[in-house]
């Protein structure tokens, strides 16, 4: 059994009106040359209605009653039973797409006792009638963004969009100030020293209330299993900005590099779309606005000073010299660790126990 299964005796099919025709003309000695005639259509027309590719109308059901029996309601009826049938197969088909276990886990979705409620809650969660209107809402906007770590979007875009949309839905509670490049980068300085508060319970409240004087809804969502992004810099319909981290890995340097990657992707290139970055070695493509992103970062958490440390010794710098100098720019050590890892200075496990790790609770960040 699968994360998307829900355990139903419903059956998941549709049965065409056509079907009850066939029997009810077989039963009279009727076939569809005899139906097309009493319709006053072609035989491939005929043939269309039989498959459910033509659908029942008022005047089509009317013919049918005096044809085959019952009445005009009764064939109007099934041929909506049908396509209703047919829209919850369709819903259904997104459904499964979805990480339902987690989105219900996380309070996304409410639990379902059925596959057409479940269905039909994601249409909702979604604000769409279909699939359809999900791909040209949804699909094709993740298409059109911009994306660091493009390469798993194939099969994890419904995954993406419901933190998309989770993580818009929860910028409607944040109040903020009106979109102000030049607040955000007086924000950023002041972020810097955040990162020395050390849990996240404390410091994300205090981040948002910085960003939102800017215009910036700052919103934490935890990623959903298919989901491998790390943030996000979005666009509102409202105007807004805002930015949408994951928490992914669990660790100060990724989180505190993540979020000032975002920043960098607004004021560098807040009059463009949206921006989702994984920030994995393994996913970095060739994409210049994510290198200047990432030059903005490190600048702006670093500005100066690091490419000293250590004095160029083969071990790199000391915990010692780590420490002081995380001190002297008012940063958190975890951050210098992690740069000095992604730039080579440090092997890939010298100072961790320097990098502050975070642990979910619930939905929030804790230490």
């Amino acid at each position: 059994m699968t994360d998307n299964t829900v355990l139903d005796v419903d059956p998941r099919w549709a049965s065409a009106p056509g079907v009850t025709i066939r029997r009810s003309l077989a039963a009279r000695g009727l076939d569809a040359e005899d139906l097309a005639d009493k319709l006053g259509v072609s035989d491939p027309d005929a043939r269309r209605l039989l498959t459910g590719e033509t659908s029942i109308t008022a005047d089509v059901a009317a013919l049918l009653a005096e044809l085959l029996g019952s009445t005009a309601a009764f064939w109007q009826t099934r041929e909506a039973q049908y396509r209703e049938s047919l829209h919850l197969l369709d819903a259904d088909d997104l459904a499964s797409r979805a990480p339902l276990k987690d989105m219900v886990k996380q309070g996304w979705l409410p639990e379902a006792s059925s596959w057409k409620d479940t269905a039909t809650s994601v249409l909702s969660f979604f604000d769409v009638e279909d699939s359809a209107e999900w791909e040209r809402k949804w699909g094709s906007r993740l298409r059109e963004t911009d994306f660091r770590g493009s390469p798993t979007y194939e099969s994890q875009d419904v995954s993406v969009a419901a933190w998309l949309r989770q993580a818009e839905l929860s910028t409607r509670n944040i109040r903020t100030e009106t979109w102000s490049p030049a607040e955000l980068r007086k924000a950023a300085s002041e972020l810097r020293g955040l990162s020395r508060v050390g849990n996240p319970e404390v410091f994300l409240p205090r981040a948002q209330r910085l960003l939102a004087e800017a215009g910036v809804a700052l919103v934490l969502i935890k990623a959903a299993a298919g989901n491998r992004l790390s943030g996000a810099a979005l666009r509102l319909e409202d105007g807004r900005r805002a930015i949408a981290l994951t928490g992914r890995h669990l660790a100060e340097d990724h989180l505190w590099f993540t979020l000032f990657h975002e920043v960098g992707h607004l004021l560098l290139h807040g009059a463009r779309d949206d921006f989702l970055d994984s920030l994995d070695a393994d996913d970095i493509g060739d994409s210049a606005v994510e290198d200047q992103a990432n030059d903005w970062a490190r600048a702006a958490l670093i500005p100066t000073g690091i490419d000293s440390l250590g004095n160029g010794r083969a071990q790199g710098p000391t915990r010692r010299e780590i420490l002081g100098f995380a001190s002297d720019i008012g940063i958190a050590p975890g951050i210098v660790v992690g740069q000095l890892h992604h730039a080579g200075k440090l092997q890939p496990n010298q100072h961790r126990p320097l990098i502050r790790h975070y642990r979910w609770v619930g939905t929030s960040l804790g230490i």
